[in-house]
């Protein structure tokens, strides 16, 4: 399962990626996970949850917009941000340190965001420090350092990590 953050605090701009990141999972049929942040963002709450964030969305509109993206990468570098704005963001990015998947703008084009979101997900398959699996009905991401063991029971892998165990077929 790819799971995929949202900071913000506009409930407009919530409503609306809600909206578009649901038809894009039915649609191209792919199992996401969506973990909301609203509002302000302590620090102790982005270390639980940044390890297992593989996509995050965070709003510059956000007064601490810069800093969640900041914390996320240095927990998690395998991470991909896209950061995005419902203002001109444009001159915002050379004032990001971190590396972003892109950048979007929340009040132009509504195709941006699944853009992204799918040049992000391409990006999580074809990269070398993730164990990616795809089923019909699931799709299951892991950070390959996070991986302890792999055990099989006939057609079954358990994936064994340092949080978790999933069953795969």
């Amino acid at each position: 399962m790819i799971n995929l953050a949202v900071f913000d605090s506009n409930p407009s701009n919530c409503k609306k990626i809600n909206k578009d990141v649901l038809n894009y999972a039915v649609q191209d049929n792919i199992d996401l996970d969506l973990l909301w942040f609203f509002g302000e963002t302590d620090s102790a709450k982005i270390k639980k949850y940044a390890s297992v964030i593989n996509i995050a969305l965070i709003s510059l509109d956000l007064q601490d917009g810069k800093s969640i993206g900041k914390q996320i990468y240095k927990i998690n570098e395998d991470c991909r941000i896209i950061y995005y704005s419902s203002d001109n963001y444009e001159e915002l990015q050379q004032l990001l340190c971190v590396r972003p998947c892109g950048f979007y703008n929340a009040g132009k084009c509504d195709e941006d965001l699944i853009v992204h979101i799918k040049s992000s997900i391409s990006d999580l398959k074809s990269s070398k420090n993730h164990f990616y699996y795809e089923t019909r009905k699931d799709i299951f991401v892991f950070a390959m350092k996070t991986i302890m063991y792999f055990q099989s029971d006939l057609k079954y892998v358990m994936i064994h990590t340092d949080k978790q165990t999933e069953q795969i077929y």
